[in-house]
């Protein structure tokens, strides 16, 4: 909100101000961007998963299916926490409906996490994944499941800055960006 980064800004240098905003709003777009794109990764597995469900006959397929895409927000971790409710439902169901269940919530869950989950998040925050991985097992360690939630969005935020104010504005490094001209003959 408008108010607390005026109030942020308020301890920065005037000169520096401007920039601050700048990067803060490009924070913001970005930080909305990935919240967007989760809603659509968990969307997207909750509608797949449900109507799998639903055609195996598992009951409360849509309960499962919703538990399953809430879960899926929080990044490696809460697929493998909403598979033990999906097998416990499916268990009524005999051993091969189990197996039946886990192996295409494994396949969906695959899917989403090397297709869908690279796709939306390239566009999103274009962090690569090696880092988010690493942030979550230091942000775990020191703050449990609410430092595994939030690691992906901290690290993407934290590149961000080291991006805009170490390497452009301390080191002069800024990206090139290729006219017309040049994007042709590449």
């Amino acid at each position: 909100p408008v108010a607390y980064r005026e109030g942020v800004l308020r301890i920065v240098p005037i000169t520096a101000r401007a920039r601050v905003r700048e990067v803060m709003d490009e924070m913001g777009r970005m930080l909305r961007s990935w919240l967007l794109s989760q809603l659509a990764r968990s969307v997207i597995v909750a509608l797949i998963l449900w109507l799998a469900l639903q055609v195996l006959g598992v009951p409360g397929a849509p309960l499962l299916g919703l538990q399953a895409g809430v879960a899926n927000f929080v990044p490696y971790l809460g697929p493998l926490i909403a598979a033990l409710p999906i097998a416990l439902a499916a268990m009524p169901l005999g051993l091969s409906t189990v197996a039946w269940v886990l192996a295409i919530y494994f396949v969906i869950q695959t899917i989403e996490g090397f297709v869908i989950a690279p796709l939306i998040q390239k566009e999103a925050v274009n962090v690569p994944p090696a880092w988010t991985l690493f942030a979550i097992v230091i942000l775990g360690a020191m703050f449990g499941i609410m430092g595994v939630a939030l690691a992906a969005p901290l690290v993407a935020v934290g590149r961000l800055a080291l991006l805009r104010f170490y390497v452009e504005d301390w080191l002069g490094d800024r990206p090139v960006i290729p006219t017309g001209a040049e994007r042709s003959e590449a």
